[in-house]
């Protein structure tokens, strides 16, 4: 029995399982979550525009990319407010 060689499509649900951990931790008003949240973000952007072909911005980024920047604008808007 052979096992199929495991490629990086795991990444995806590292990202989202990512995001939505943070989220989770924004909607109880925590600041810890939105400065991981926001870093995320950055990092997530910073690999889309510094990666070349169209295939590694697919394996390596977030699908949901600009919406979480959006969201990110939000969290930003009501910083102040977290605990």
């Amino acid at each position: 029995m052979s096992h199929a060689p495991m490629g990086l499509e795991w990444l995806q649900v590292v990202w989202i399982g990512a995001f939505t951990v943070f989220w989770l931790g924004i909607c109880d008003m925590r600041k810890w979550a939105a400065f991981c949240y926001i870093a995320i973000t950055i990092v997530d952007f910073a690999l889309f525009f510094s990666l070349k072909q169209n295939y590694q911005k697919d394996l390596y980024t977030s699908s949901i990319l600009f919406i979480d920047g959006i969201f990110s604008f939000f969290v930003l808007f009501y910083f102040k407010r977290f605990e």
